[in-house]
C-alpha cells in the first residue's frame, strides 16, 4: 500500500492504531445520536452517506465496518448497508467489515453487507472471531472470508501469523465451530448473554441513573456492553485532582472512582 493513504473507520480505537501502523491516516466518519432521552436503542444511532461520501479523496482505499458495533451495539440494517456500499462502489473504495459479533445478535436478523449483492461481495473482506463468538475473547484466533481475487495478500499475511497463535487454539476453535450448530451453542449463549444485557438494564433503571441525572443509556442489539452516558455523574473533587485522573476526561475519571470506590471495572467510552 502507498504511504499515507486514506482509511475511512467506523469507531473502534483499535482501527485507529492499525491504520496508522501501515502508513494510513484514518479518517473517522461519526454516527448520528438520537435525541437525549431516558433510554435510546442502538439502532436510533444513524450513519449518513453523505459525510462517508464527503471524506472520501482519491486516495481513499478502503472503508473500515463496524457491525455490531462497538461499543453501542448497533446492527446496522440492509438499507444502511446499501448506502454504505454505494458511496464505496462509486469511488472504488474497498469494504473491510469487522462483524466479530455476529453471532451475539438480538435482532431477527444480521444482514451482511457482502451479502447485499455480488459487486459489494467483490469489494468486501469479511472479520470474523472465533474469540467473541465463544466467549474467549483472550484467544485471540479469527479469521477473514474475501473475493478470491483479493485474497492473496491476506494469504501472505496469513502464513506467519498462523505461527504467533497457539496450536491448541487453533485446533480447538475448529472442533468449536463443527460442534457449535449440533449442540445449540449459539442460540444457548445469546439467550445466556441477552439476559445479563437486561439485567443491567433493570439494574440501570432502578438505580433511576437515565431519570434522576436526565441521562440515558444506549439499549444493544448485539454483544454484551452498555454505553452509559455519565456527563453529569458527579465525582468527588479529592478524586479528580489525583495525579492518575488529573486533566483526564470525565467519562476517565467516573471509571477510576467506580473502580476505586465501589471495585466496579468498566472502560471509558474516550478510550474504546
Amino acid at each position: 500500500m502507498e504511504p499515507s493513504f486514506n482509511f475511512d473507520a467506523h469507531k473502534f480505537g483499535g482501527y485507529l492504531y492499525l491504520i496508522q501502523w501501515v502508513g494510513g491516516i484514518p479518517k473517522p466518519v461519526s454516527l448520528k445520536p438520537p435525541r437525549l432521552g431516558e433510554t435510546v436503542a442502538a439502532s436510533d444511532w444513524k450513519i449518513d452517506p453523505t459525510d462517508i461520501e464527503n471524506s472520501i479523496t482519491p486516495k481513499t482505499k478502503f472503508l473500515m465496518l463496524n457491525t455490531p458495533h462497538n461499543p453501542l451495539g448497533k446492527v446496522f440494517s440492509e438499507s444502511e448497508l446499501r448506502d454504505v456500499g454505494r458511496v464505496c462502489a462509486k469511488h472504488n473504495v474497498f469494504i473491510i467489515s469487522d462483524e466479530v459479533y455476529e453471532r451475539v445478535t438480538y435482532t431477527s436478523s444480521f444482514p451482511r453487507i457482502a451479502s447485499i449483492n455480488v459487486d459489494l461481495a467483490n469489494i468486501t473482506f469479511t472479520v470474523l472471531s472465533v474469540g467473541k463468538a465463544f466467549n474467549a475473547t483472550g484467544w485471540r484466533l479469527g479469521f477473514v472470508i474475501g473475493p478470491t481475487a483479493l485474497m492473496g495478500p491476506v494469504q501472505v499475511a496469513h502464513l506467519f501469523q498462523t505461527y504467533v497463535t497457539a496450536g491448541p487454539v487453533q485446533e480447538a476453535a475448529a472442533h468449536a465451530y463443527e460442534h457449535a450448530k449440533a449442540s445449540g451453542f449459539w442460540e444457548k449463549n445469546t439467550v445466556m448473554l441477552r439476559r445479563k444485557v437486561e439485567s443491567f438494564c433493570e439494574v440501570l433503571d432502578e438505580i433511576g441513573l437515565p431519570l434522576t441525572l436526565r441521562s440515558q443509556y444506549v439499549r444493544p442489539d448485539a454483544a454484551f456492553f452498555l454505553f452509559v452516558d455519565v456527563s453529569t455523574v458527579e465525582v468527588p473533587t479529592r478524586v479528580t485532582q489525583m495525579d492518575e485522573v488529573r486533566g483526564k476526561p470525565h467519562d476517565y475519571q467516573v471509571c477510576w472512582y467506580l473502580m476505586q470506590e465501589f471495585g466496579i471495572i468498566t472502560i471509558p467510552g474516550s478510550g474504546t
